[in-house]
């Protein structure tokens, strides 16, 4: 019984500090926090498209203005290149250019996600 539990510390010593060192688990970085970083810091515009749209629209609280100008330099190679993760129904309108709200159909262009009950009945 005691070698039993004295391999448990040992393990569980172990286990918190390697956590610690990794710098997993314990943060002070709040989820809307950690978006705003993803945003900024991706490599790749895949995973900016996916910071900013995947998540909860109040993430990226403050960050409006980067995105839409993410989005106005982008969009064109988008819309030509057609990459697997471009979905521009999961953009809100407020982040398109007019032109590209106007090319999907105006304000009233169908969304992928019913985001009111009143839209639902309307469509």
């Amino acid at each position: 019984m005691l070698g039993s539990f004295g391999m448990w510390l040992c393990l569980t010593v172990v286990f918190f500090l390697s956590i610690e060192r990794l710098g997993t688990f314990f943060t002070t970085t709040t989820g809307p926090e950690y978006t705003v970083q993803l945003f900024r810091e991706a490599p790749s515009d895949e995973l900016r498209f996916d910071a900013a749209f995947t998540n909860r629209r109040s993430y990226i609280n403050g960050l409006e203005e980067e995105v839409k100008e993410w989005l106005r330099e982008n969009i064109d190679r988008f819309k030509v290149e057609q990459p697997e993760w471009w979905k521009i129904e999961m953009v809100p309108d407020e982040f398109l250019p007019e032109e590209a709200i106007e090319a999907e159909g105006g304000v009233r262009r169908r969304r992928s996600s019913v985001h009111s009950v009143r839209e639902m009945l309307v469509y």
